[in-house]
């Protein structure tokens, strides 16, 4: 039995649909994918932990690591998690996106596994609309306009993307065709740490 825990809130975001598509790519299998709600809320599935601890399954979590700025960083949320973990007399491997070992958040990931070599306009036109969009500033010298931050970047890269009327409605469902070799390169060399941990922890059982 094999646990995987992400700090998103349910299953219809793109987090949870991403790493149950790589994890088919991978062609592992026998895992279940629990939604935490926040990095902070570990401590509510400890019932879950403990139960697969005791039956010598395997607990996997995947969060962000975030950024100092925003109360986060690597160093910080690892030791954060570990200390968690031990306090709740469990066992559980970790893995901070965006690759374990740098800030930073799950659209970090999806930035460097767009297909940029095919949809390199889309890329150009947005970093073009960003640094328009910084041009004006407010008297205090802030920015006037707020640009959308990197998720909806990114929603806004799968959603410019052809496809069918049935698969756009679906995006607002978590739905962004992480399946579609065009639009997403799950052999990107970026995604390596997160296969060889996958692999390494859902093979071991």
């Amino acid at each position: 039995m094999t646990r995987i825990y992400l700090e998103t809130k349910h299953n219809k975001t793109p987090e949870y649909i991403f790493v149950d598509s790589y994890l088919n790519y991978l062609g592992l299998k026998d895992y279940e994918i629990i939604c935490v709600n926040g990095w902070a809320n570990l401590a509510n599935v400890v019932n879950k932990l403990l139960e697969t601890t005791i039956a010598g399954g395997r607990n996997i979590i995947i969060f962000d690591a975030d950024t100092i700025k925003t109360g986060g960083g690597y160093a910080a949320r690892i030791s954060a998690l570990k200390n968690t973990v031990k306090k709740m007399n469990c066992e559980a491997e970790i893995f901070l996106w965006p690759n374990n070992q740098a800030d930073g958040v799950f659209e970090n990931v999806l930035e460097h596994i767009a297909r940029k070599d095919l949809y390199k306009e889309f890329f150009d036109c947005f970093g073009d609309y960003e640094s328009c969009m910084k041009g004006r500033k407010n008297n205090d010298g802030s920015d006037f306009y707020t640009t959308p931050n990197l998720k909806g970047k990114m929603f806004t890269y799968v959603s410019s993307l052809p496809m069918s009327n049935t698969q756009r409605n679906n995006l607002g469902k978590g739905q962004w065709l992480f399946d579609n070799p065009d639009y997403w390169d799950l052999n990107a060399p970026y995604l390596q740490p997160l296969r060889k941990f996958l692999i390494e922890n859902l093979q071991q059982q």
